[in-house]
């Protein structure tokens, strides 16, 4: 079925490798064997049939189609005048917005096991226009083994006018998938796209590295002298041979990594090379390390590392340098080879894969840059086994387009990069990347006995993995002093009746700061940072023409200049000289224009730069100029503000994920920008992605915040982006769990990612329903589901605007008990903060645990049927239980003795379907 998702204030599709060819004898053979990889395609088998559209006469109705796929909507025509390879393409005619165009074909795939799918296509376009830019794309329809869906995985097409456009989605399943469907879609568009070639692989099999199918060079044997760097607790070393290669990794003493050998390699993505090592030398750094230094003459990149000791770990921290002068687009690996016969790569907080030979592990998000479009999900990963593991972890201080995998075939732990160096960067230096991360050393995998039984703890190695993480990054993750509670979206907290009841903590808006302040309810401005909502009369054109021709109409009258302190929303004429003037624009210099009809606007959603390096004034503002200055800051945190209105909190970033994957080409954007540029996984192009914007945005208001004493709250977040997380205080998102009538919470890894992340920040969660549908058995089930992860819950639109629910009083008192009962427990387990070390399991797979300080666990029933077990707590890990007696569950008001087995703590749990119990041990 093709759809996509609706959320607050954006429609946009969430969703989430490609490989480094080996050397060329390798890659001729590849051409020989598979000619698809002689278009620069690059994988393994192709499972679209006839992807080139080759043969037949027409669609359905005028001749019957191409061969192996059926018309989508209206169809397609054939077309031989413009192909991009072959004799043929399909070609798309629209004349309006309404109608629905393209082909589809459905494949089998019957999987055992989820492996990353690899689209890619191509597509020209003539004079397109239309709302939405999934309507014009490569997109595909998953259905799971288990018979669940995944919609709307999707790489979407420039529109106006254009040449051959190459795109590709890589999707990344949770589950097995047993089929799918591809379209070529082209609906809700004006104008003609064709589309050709277009393939689907499975990324998987020894001839993958980083999600692509190309060789690793064999590196020669090392060669004296060694240069060897160790951690300052002694428990990581490595030792490079004189030309860089990595011959040795040892784990507290232990060497692990056989007769495997890593270290640096650099592949020209832009011209589809292959990988080649990095060989220079070493000298001794100043600060501590060294630094390894050389030319790639193949390449013509200049490169200079350096690694130092750094904390508990060993830190990277690289340059490349450009000496074509053209644009390039590149991948840089660290490869850490690291072999063992037990090894397990850690997916999140829940799941942990014993490392098989021949697969490759990651855990990734989509998105629209970079050699694969992959993006790892969390900043940093882990592989540990009987002999001690290893962590890699990103630099946290900027985006980067990075990913983190174990590659089985070649026993090597990597971190990849993908960057542009290019002369149109100015505020970072031209023609350079840098890039960043650590390498600790993890404990061997634990190994807990409970009688005559051992339990591998399988799960712990990402969670020392996420503790490291935090003390590397204390600044980011300080101790929480607030209060706890939910979010309160617009309404005045103290307009519904008997508010008390209910734990209001977060106040999304500033309509009622003193009565906030007297009641110990943290109150937030509102700012939205990437968008214009532009409105449009009804007799103007929903096209992008229209849209340009009021904006420059409205940015050419008059306007009074705006105070550098001025608080007031901004006037349609300063919107629009913001638009023409950090505007992010595409690969045609075309502004990004959308076009819907919404509760809170009628006509235009423009994408902006909010990145406040832009240049601005009062008489030609910028998107960061219009929504927050430090000028307009002192006024707003100042006392005199203050007397008159309230203490406001601090700041509130709605939809801050939404439009993050839109691409900037604007030249005076890539020469502001302040962080390492990347490029576009079609046509491998220079670009910023929107995230980059924000988050320098986001970085700007946190630190501004943070130096008065005020907090930094945001909607939309963590969802695919890792790299915000530090900045805020509060982090929350919508979600509507009702699809079809049936209760349908977000994911088990999702759950796991947000409250990883998070740490011991607040998230708060804020349900968009229909509520009468949406019962109060539901809205239990909901309270339930986030108790296990202490993520609170709350209430707000089934539109995200209108008929709120705290302002619905049959609704609200209808479940005023739950709130009652359960809230007083989110905020007892956030008081005593989440400890990713549990240091506890269960002896039944249906029933989850996590830790909350010392003495409070929860316990969560995934299945549908009710679950009984024995919990298991290694009390030795956890010093201040030395004396528990008892296990109270505080939700069924049970007490239970504790059995103690040489500082074993076991107790038995019954808990019902898709339910959570609170456990406190005394």
């Amino acid at each position: 079925m093709v759809r996509l998702i609706q959320t607050r204030k954006f429609w946009e599709v969430w969703q989430k490798p490609i490989v480094l060819h080996g050397f060329w004898v390798f890659a001729l053979l590849l051409c020989l064997l598979c000619p698809l990889y002689a278009r620069g395609q690059g994988y393994g088998a192709n499972l679209v049939r006839n992807g080139g559209f080759e043969g037949g006469s027409g669609p359905d109705g005028k001749g019957g189609g191409v061969p192996e796929w059926l018309p989508y909507g209206q169809g397609y025509d054939i077309d031989r005048r413009f192909v991009h390879g072959g004799e043929q393409s399909i070609r798309c005619d629209s004349t309006d917005t309404t109608s629905l165009h393209g082909a589809m074909q459905t494949i089998v795939l019957n999987e055992q096991r989820p492996t990353p799918i690899v689209v890619v296509g191509w597509s020209r376009a003539d004079s397109v226009e239309g709302n939405n830019p999934a309507d014009y794309a490569l997109y595909v329809d998953l259905i799971y083994d288990d018979g669940t869906p995944l919609w709307g995985q999707l790489a979407t097409f420039s529109p106006g006018t254009h040449g051959w456009e190459r795109e590709q989605v890589v999707i990344y399943p949770e589950k097995p998938v047993k089929s799918l469907t591809l379209y070529t879609l082209f609906r809700h568009h004006k104008g003609t796209a064709w589309f050709d070639d277009v393939s689907l692989y499975l990324l998987k099999g020894p001839h993958i590295f980083d999600g692509q199918l190309m060789g690793v060079p064999t590196r020669s044997q090392p060669v004296a002298p060694w240069q060897t760097l160790t951690s300052a607790d002694r428990s990581l070393s490595l030792t490079f041979d004189a030309r860089g290669t990595l011959a040795a990794v040892r784990i507290r003493g232990r060497k692990v990594n056989e007769s495997v050998m890593g270290g640096f390699l650099l592949r020209d993505v832009g011209s589809d090379g292959p990988l080649i090592p990095l060989e220079g030398r070493f000298t001794p750094r100043q600060a501590g390390g060294v630094n390894f230094d050389g030319v790639i003459n193949a390449l013509h990149v200049v490169f200079s590392v350096a690694l130092y000791p750094k904390g508990d770990g060993i830190a990277i921290d690289g340059t490349l340098i450009d000496k074509t002068g053209q644009d390039r687009a590149l991948s840089l690996y660290f490869a850490v080879p690291i072999a063992q016969s037990d090894l397990v790569w850690g997916e999140d907080i829940r799941r942990a894969f014993p490392v098989e030979a021949g697969e490759e592990y990651e855990n990734e998000v989509q998105i629209s840059v970079g050699a694969t479009g992959g993006l790892s999900r969390y900043p940093f990963a882990c592989v540990a086994g009987g002999m001690g593991g290893l962590m890699m972890a990103e630099d946290i201080q900027w985006p980067s387009v990075f990913r983190i995998f174990y590659n089985a075939p070649h026993h090597l732990f990597v971190t990849g990069w993908d960057v542009a160096l290019t002369g149109k960067s100015q505020v970072w230096p031209a023609r350079t990347a840098r890039v960043r991360c650590e390498l600790f050393s993890l404990p061997p995998l634990p190994v807990e006995r409970v009688g005559e039984r051992e339990i591998a703890l399988t799960t712990m190695p990402f969670r020392e993995a996420a503790m490291r993480f935090y003390r590397a990054n204390a600044l980011f993750y300080p101790e929480q002093h607030k209060p706890y509670g939910i979010w309160m979206p617009f309404t005045a907290p103290e307009s519904v009746e008997g508010w008390p009841d209910f734990g209001f903590a977060f106040h999304e808006g500033d309509n009622s700061i003193k009565q906030d302040n007297a009641a110990g309810i943290l109150c937030f401005r509102y700012i939205e940072p990437s968008s214009y909502w532009m409105p449009m009369a009804d007799d103007i054109p929903r096209t992008y023409e229209s849209a340009m021709a009021l904006i420059q109409t409205q940015a050419k009258e008059a306007m009074p200049p705006r105070p550098l302190d001025s608080l007031a929303d901004p006037t349609p004429q300063e919107w629009a000289r913001a638009v023409l003037n950090s505007g992010v624009q595409d690969p045609n210099g075309r502004f990004y224009v959308q076009f819907s009809k919404v509760p809170w606007n009628d006509g235009a959603l423009f994408i902006l730069n909010p990145s406040p390096g832009l240049p601005a004034t009062p008489e030609q503002p910028t998107k960061a100029s219009l929504s927050y200055t430090v000028q307009a800051a002192d006024h707003l945190f100042g006392t005199e503000d203050t007397q008159k209105h309230g203490r406001l909190d601090g700041i509130y970033l709605d939809s801050l994920e939404s439009w993050t994957d839109t691409r900037d080409y604007r030249l005076s954007d890539l020469q502001a920008c302040p962080y390492p540029l990347t490029f576009d996984s079609g046509l491998r192009k220079v670009c910023v992605p929107q995230w980059y914007w924000v988050h320098d945005f986001t970085r700007f208001v946190s630190a501004d915040l943070h130096n008065r004493g005020r907090l930094l709250m945001a909607n939309g977040t963590p969802e695919r982006f890792c790299v915000f997380a530090p900045l805020l205080d509060v982090m929350g998102s919508e979600v509507n769990w009702l699809d079809d009538g049936h209760f349908s919470p977000d994911s088990d890894a999702t759950l796991c990612y947000r409250r990883t992340l998070c740490y011991q920040k607040p998230f708060l969660m804020l349900m968009d329903t229909d509520f009468d549908r949406f019962d109060h058995s539901m809205v239990e089930r909901y309270f339930q589901r986030c108790l296990f992860y202490d993520l609170f819950p709350s209430m707000f639109s089934a539109d995200a605007a209108t008929h709120p629910y705290w302002e619905t009083p049959k609704w609200y008192n209808r479940d005023r008990n739950l709130f009652k009962r359960y809230i007083p427990l989110f905020q007892q387990l956030s008081a005593a903060g989440w400890q990713p070390l549990t240091w506890a399991t269960t002896d039944n797979p249906s029933l989850g645990i996590e830790r909350y300080g010392d003495h409070l666990f929860t316990l969560y029933n995934a299945s549908a049927q009710p679950q009984s077990g024995r919990v298991v707590v290694f009390a030795a890990q956890i010093p201040t239980l030395a004396g528990a007696h008892e296990a109270v569950e505080r939700l069924a008001q049970k007490v239970t003795p504790l059995q103690n087995q040489n500082g074993v703590l076991l107790f038995p749990i019954e808990i019902g379907p898709h339910a959570t119990e609170v456990v406190e041990l005394r």
